[in-house]
Parts: C-alpha cells; structure tokens; sequence
C-alpha cells in the first residue's frame, strides 16, 4: 500500500487538485485496513481525525472568539 506524504512540521505543502484526491484516497484506505472500508458516504469524519490520525477535533464558535467581521461564512 502506497503512503501519504508528510510534510516538515510547521510547513503546509501546496497540493494540487489530483494531489490532494489522491492523498484522501489513500487515507481512505487506511482507514479502511485498519477498521473497516468506506464504500460510500457518510465518511466518518471524526473517527478518522481522532482514532486513526490521533488528532483532537474541536468546535469553536469563531465569531465569539474573533467577532462577526472576522469570520467569513460563519452563521
């Protein structure tokens, strides 16, 4: 099986279009090793954010953190 590409702490790599297809692909299908395959929606967001790429998920509400016209698209 093929492996993501990691970038250096810190740094945020520009991807293209089918870079970024291909790497949610392969994520996917790690996932889907490791647990069970995804085959169709729904994904499952935030099992794979916290159990599979160890990462806390949170949810902020922006506009009281920034104020209202600092957050774009923000209800």
């Amino acid at each position: 099986m093929a492996r993501r590409s990691v970038a250096p702490r810190g740094e945020v790599p520009f991807l293209h279009e089918k870079q970024i297809e291909a790497e949610a692909d392969l994520l996917l299908a790690e996932y889907g090793h490791e647990h069970e395959p995804i085959l169709a929606p729904p994904v499952p967001l935030d099992e794979i954010v916290e159990f599979h790429l160890h990462l806390t998920l949170e949810y902020k509400d922006l506009k009281a953190l920034f104020g209202p016209s600092e957050c774009v698209g923000v209800w």
